[in-house]
C-alpha cells in the first residue's frame, strides 16, 4: 500500500494536471473568485482537508514514536510490560486517524 504523503502526492499531482496550475496558484484563484468554477472550489475545500488531516495524523504519530522511544529505553531486555496509559491514548490516536 503507498504511503499516504503518497497518496496526497498524486492527488495534488492529478488536481495540478486537471487545472493545468500549480495547487498553491489554484487556492489563490479559488479564494479570489470562489463562485468562479465550483468544480475548483470543491476540489481546493477538500484537498485542503486531506492535507490538514494528513498533519495531525504525522504530528500523532511523531508523538507516539517519541513515547515508544522513551518508554522502551526504561524496559529491561527481553521483558513485556503494559504500556503508560498516556501512550496508549497516542496509539489510539494514530489508530482511529483517517
Amino acid at each position: 500500500m503507498p504511503d499516504a504523503d503518497d497518496v496526497l502526492g498524486v492527488l495534488t499531482e492529478q488536481i495540478q494536471s486537471r487545472f493545468q496550475m500549480p495547487i498553491a496558484e489554484l487556492c489563490r484563484a479559488v479564494a479570489a473568485a470562489p463562485q468562479a468554477h465550483p468544480d475548483a472550489t470543491t476540489i481546493v475545500r477538500w484537498h485542503g482537508l486531506l492535507t490538514e488531516a494528513q498533519q495531525v495524523l504525522d504530528r500523532a504519530e511523531d508523538a507516539l514514536a517519541e513515547a515508544l522511544a522513551q518508554h522502551v529505553d526504561t524496559v529491561p531486555d527481553g521483558e513485556f510490560v503494559e504500556l503508560p496509559e498516556q501512550v496508549m491514548q497516542l496509539a489510539d490516536m494514530v489508530n482511529i486517524a483517517p
